[in-house]
């Protein structure tokens, strides 16, 4: 026995050599075995991890194993791209690949990820070979398309693996190296244009096609004839009950799998789904783990428990390799299916990001679970319990959404009409807004005021020119429309103050809605809110709009006039453009700002950028507009521009602030927004289906006026505003599966996400008779 000075080495040493023994029996079974290794995550962008990778992959050839690494390379596309100022258009929310695009791929993958990694492993000696998926016909792969609008849409150079040239694999595994192979491969023809072509049905076209990494991984797998297939992710496996950490399904079965795969959450099924088909192709095991800790394959591979996820089945013959071809997983979005190997290739929206998913995975950041989290009675019964009340009871546990709608935690689904009250521009789990969000908070999530972000610069930028500034004008970031209107409140105030004599009034509108802090509040009309705070920050009047009480009450004492162009809490009540012209006049003859509060109406809502360049433009523009809601598609975002030098230069070092306003992470959500908007014409669509469903809307027996433009939408319901039938007709529409809102007794607001289709408007109009007559016997009884 040692010394009790060496014993603390003993014992270290002890459970070193209790490691190697519990790894003996792996490393016997597995010697001279085949493994493929998907690599991506943050195991690809963490310059540890990728040492750590690159040692496990050594370890494992110097114990007998014979690894394959098959490699993505998203986020440093996405990068390159950028940097080389090439445009990416985006279709269906997914990037359509041209062969300029085409060319910075395999430059990436190939001279970029595959040699960095290639270089890692070669440290510890020559072991490592880079291989391109067109090396030698490596990899074959046919072209897929999308769907938008239901109808099938090209994607240009983008495709999924269909075939394995095995040889130029196996010559290289058989020499002792470890293949390290990029995810592009040779496109071969359609089989019909071949039989059409006279030709055979590998016959190569000559292009060269982006590829999913993970498909191609379990190609690879299948076709090699691998033990095991380990897949590299941002979390830890599949859970049965997200996210209680005890529920991680360690190992399971292709039947089992194969029945949950339709239930899991769109972040896990390409992973899943490629575990799936390379076991039923013959590879033993499958498993996902957790790239984020260090030598995670080795931990799964030899030791007794285990760890993350494997998938298991009776083992089957491959299919012959020119046929071979993966599962086709399909994900709902925009009202149509679209190819989840597709939404998911690399060279498309590739994101890298920490809670869920790899590098390749556009939906990054959705829950990991297999079933549904718990019932909805008891998650509501834990809300009142421990959250504040100031929103009632909420209605609905809502746990996934895709598209336009929306799944709550019982599985019930619903088509969402309100878009989290005009936020979800975007619908839910867009790849491109998901992919922007994943891999920027890879990179960088916030940073103090004290510094800028790129994406803080580019968005400020866009948010200018979107809305026609004039040279000078200037942004200022916030996390919320309340908090833009108190920025901006506060400018008119300081704008008031600078003078002699001083100026105090701030004129707003009757039925105003401008937030819920203090200052806002002072500027919003309804009594029921402003009551239990009072006194709220004097100096703000309330006018009727009208041209008579605004020219009443516009004096020379007056700092400024706040509006909005359509009032939508008081439901959907349009502003006169002859109205918006004269405050515009009016507070320029009298030396006062005018602020246009487009929290609700902006981000391309109403067909416009703006709804107040329908009135105000050029050298009518407002000093001020405000933003948010639509801004983030979703993730809390606000603004406030500056358009005049009035304006511009109130404000200064100093004179106002925010911790979290601007942010890395909000910026490159609301710069995925806006290009999404741009680049799938959506404003252009929220005018065309806004016009159809309000045509259709009037059209609906019990429904009186329809208001609004592009898709924010309000409909009066004939003797609704006695009866109180507008909140009963919301829950009857929360119970036939819509979700809808009252601004009043009498009127139902929609302000839809923007990629709303005329069949999903259609929808609800056909279900709006007898969601009335139901809500009518609600009311009544």
């Amino acid at each position: 026995m040692p010394e009790s000075s060496s014993l603390a080495r003993y014992v270290v040493a002890q459970d070193k050599a209790g490691t190697l023994m519990e790894a003996l029996p792996w490393i016997q079974q597995y010697a001279g075995r085949i493994m493929v290794f998907k690599y991506g995550g943050n195991a690809m962008i963490n310059d540890e991890l990728r040492a750590a990778f690159a040692e496990d992959m050594v370890f494992l050839r110097s114990v007998g194993i014979r690894p394959v690494v098959v490699h993505g390379g998203g986020p440093q596309i996405s990068a390159m791209l950028d940097k080389l100022g090439i445009f990416s258009e985006f279709r269906g929310g997914l990037r359509y690949t041209t062969r300029e695009a085409m060319d910075v791929v395999r430059m990436v993958l190939t001279g970029q990820v595959a040699r960095e990694l290639v270089g890692l492993i070669n440290q510890h000696g020559p072991h490592a070979v880079g291989m391109s998926g067109e090396d030698g016909g490596l990899l074959r792969a046919r072209r897929i398309t999308t769907v938008v609008d239901g109808e099938e849409t090209d994607l240009g150079l983008v495709g999924e693996v269909v075939g394995v040239n095995t040889t130029a694999i196996t010559s290289m595994i058989e020499a002792g190296k470890i293949p390290v192979i990029s995810s592009i491969a040779p496109e071969i023809m359609d089989r019909d244009a071949a039989r059409a072509a006279g030709k055979p049905a590998d016959t190569l076209t000559g292009e060269v096609l982006n590829v999913n990494a993970d498909t191609a991984a379990a190609a690879v797998a299948a076709a090699i004839g691998a033990e095991k297939l380990v897949m590299l992710t941002d979390v830890e496996g599949l859970y049965a009950d997200w996210p209680d950490p005890s529920s991680l399904i360690s190992s399971l079965s292709t039947e089992e799998l194969r029945g949950l795969l339709p239930g899991l959450s769109s972040g896990m099924i390409p992973k899943m789904g490629a575990c799936l088909a390379a076991v039923e192709n013959g590879v033993p095991t499958a498993a996902i783990v957790d790239g984020r800790l260090a030598h995670s394959p080795l931990l799964e591979i030899f030791t007794d428990s285990g760890i993350g996820t494997q998938v298991t089945g009776e083992a089957r013959a491959a299919r012959p390799l020119a046929d071979f071809v993966l599962m086709d997983p399909l994900r709902k979005h925009r009202g149509g299916l679209v190819n989840q190997h597709a939404a998911t290739q690399d060279g498309a929206q590739a994101a890298s990001g920490p809670a869920g998913t790899s590098a390749e995975h556009p939906d990054a950041g959705a829950a990991p679970s297999a079933v549904a989290p718990a019932g909805q009675a008891g998650l509501l019964a834990d809300y009142r319990r421990d959250l504040l009340g100031v929103f009632g009871d909420p209605s609905l546990v809502l746990v996934e959404g895709s598209g336009c709608r929306v799944t709550d935690a019982d599985g019930t689904e619903y088509l969402d009409l309100l878009a989290g009250i005009a936020v979800n521009s975007l619908g839910y789990s867009h790849p491109a807004w998901v992919a922007a969000i994943a891999e920027q908070a890879a990179r960088l999530s916030h940073v103090s005021n004290f510094f800028t972000s790129p994406q803080q610069v580019r968005l400020a930028a866009e948010l200018l020119e979107i809305a026609e500034s004039p040279a000078g004008g200037k942004v200022f970031f916030t996390n919320s429309g309340t908090e833009a209107n108190e920025a901006a409140l506060k400018l008119i105030r300081a704008h008031g103050n600078a003078g002699e004599p001083r100026r105090h009034r701030i004129l707003a509108l009757r039925n105003a809605f401008h937030g819920r802090s203090a200052g806002a509040l002072a500027a919003t009309w309804k009594e029921a809110y402003r009551a239990p705070f009072e006194p709220l920050p004097a100096g703000v009047e309330f006018i009727e709009p009208t041209l008579e009480a605004l020219e009443a009450a516009l004096g020379d004492d007056v700092a400024g006039v706040i509006l909005e162009p359509i009032q939508g809490e008081a439901g959907v009540i349009p502003l006169s453009e002859e109205f918006l012209r004269a405050a515009r006049r009016g507070t320029r003859e009298r030396g006062a700002l005018l602020v246009v509060d487009e929290v609700q109406t902006g981000m391309g809502r109403t067909g416009l950028w703006l709804e107040s360049l329908r009135s105000l433009r050029g050298d009518e523009a407002p000093d001020v507009v405000t933003l948010a809601k639509g801004l983030g598609g979703g993730f809390p975002i606000g603004a406030m521009l500056t358009l005049t030098p009035e304006a511009t230069g109130v404000l200064t070092a100093g004179n106002h602030g925010t911790t979290f306003g601007g942010n890395p992470l909000a910026m490159a959500a609301g710069l995925a927004t806006v290009r999404t908007i741009r680049e799938e014409g959506l404003m252009a669509h929220a005018v065309e289906v806004g016009e159809h469903l309000r045509a259709a809307l009037a059209g609906v027996e019990g429904v009186g006026e329809v208001r609004g433009r592009g898709l924010l939408i309000a409909f009066d319901l004939l003797d609704g505003e006695a009866s109180g039938l507008a909140p009963a007709l919301v829950a009857a529409a929360r119970e036939g599966g819509f979700i809808v809102n009252a601004t009043g007794p009498g009127t139902v607001r929609l302000a839809p996400p923007l990629i709303l289709t005329r069949a999903e408007a259609d929808e609800f109009v056909a279900a709006l008779p007898g969601l009335l007559t139901a809500a009518r016997e609600r009311a009544a009884g």
